[in-house]
C-alpha cells in the first residue's frame, strides 16, 4: 500500500494542477501523507513550500479567494487554510507561512456574503438562497478562529460595520443591521475568477422581510448536457442589464 501511495504522489507531483482549488487540494493531500505515513517525511517540505506560494497567489488582500464564490468554494478554501494556520502554530518546523490575518479576512468575506438569516447569497457557483440551508455556525466559528490566533481590535469588530466592499473580489454587501430581519443587498461587480464565475456583472440581489426578493440563481448543475447548466451562468439569469438576452461575454 505504501509503495502504491508513493507512486501516486510522484504522479501527482508530475501533474500538479497549476491553479485554483485543484492545486490546493493536491498539495494538501501530499502534506497529509507526508505527516501521517511512515517514511514520507520528504514530502512535507515540498507541500508546505508550495502551499505557501499558492496561498499568496490565490487569496487576495481583502480575504477573497480568486474563484469568487463566497458561499461555496471560498468557504472550502477558508476552512482548509484555517486548518493550516492551526497546523503551523502546532508544528512551526513545517515552515508554513499562511497569514492568520488574511485568513481572518477570508472569514469576514464569507460572513458578509451571507443573508440576514445566515443563508447563501447564491453568487456564482454557490447554492441558491433557501430558508432550509443556513450557515448558522459561521459567525461563531469566525469568533473562535479570531480568538485562537489572537486577532482583536476595531478592524475585527464587524458589528460596528454591517456593510462592506471587498475591492479585490468586486463584491459589495449592504445591510442595515446584523439582525435576522435586516434588509440586505449584494452588488456583483466581480473580478472574473474563472470557470466558477457567472456572467453577472452589476447584478443586484435583495433580501428583505425575511426572504430573498431578487434572487441570484447560483449554480443549477455541472452537467453539460443539461440546458440549465449554461443558463444558470448566463447574464439573462441574473438581475442585471442585458441586451436582447445576450451574455455580457462568451467564456
Amino acid at each position: 500500500m505504501l509503495e502504491s501511495t508513493r507512486g501516486q504522489i510522484e504522479c501527482l507531483k508530475a501533474h500538479l494542477a497549476p491553479t485554483i482549488n485543484w492545486r490546493i487540494s493536491h498539495l494538501n493531500c501530499i502534506l497529509f501523507c507526508g505527516m501521517v505515513l511512515p517514511g514520507f517525511d520528504e514530502y512535507r517540505e515540498y507541500a508546505a513550500r508550495l502551499l505557501n506560494e499558492t496561498f499568496w497567489r490565490q487569496v487576495d488582500e481583502d480575504g477573497s479567494h480568486e474563484e469568487r464564490c463566497p458561499s461555496s468554494y471560498h468557504q472550502w478554501m477558508m476552512r482548509l487554510f484555517t486548518s493550516l494556520v492551526y497546523l503551523g502554530q502546532a508544528r512551526p518546523k513545517l515552515g508554513l507561512q499562511i497569514d492568520p490575518a488574511r485568513v481572518g479576512r477570508m472569514w469576514d468575506y464569507a460572513l458578509y456574503s451571507t443573508t440576514p438569516d445566515s443563508g447563501s447569497s447564491g453568487m456564482h457557483d454557490g447554492g441558491v438562497w433557501t430558508p432550509t440551508r443556513p450557515f448558522k455556525s459561521l459567525a461563531a466559528e469566525r469568533k473562535q478562529y479570531l480568538k485562537a490566533v489572537g486577532l482583536k481590535g476595531d478592524q475585527w469588530a464587524v458589528e460596528r460595520e454591517p456593510s462592506r466592499f471587498f475591492p479585490d473580489a468586486g463584491h459589495l454587501f449592504l445591510r442595515d443591521s446584523w439582525k435576522p430581519d435586516a434588509t440586505y443587498a449584494s452588488i456583483d461587480a466581480v473580478q472574473y475568477g474563472g470557470g466558477h464565475c457567472h456572467m453577472s456583472k452589476l447584478a443586484v440581489n435583495l433580501y428583505s422581510g425575511k426572504r430573498m426578493l431578487l434572487y441570484d440563481p447560483g449554480v443549477f448543475t455541472y452537467e453539460d448536457s443539461d440546458p440549465f447548466m449554461a443558463y444558470g451562468k448566463s447574464t439573462a439569469a441574473h438581475n442585471t442589464v442585458t441586451l436582447r438576452n445576450h451574455n455580457q461575454v462568451e467564456t
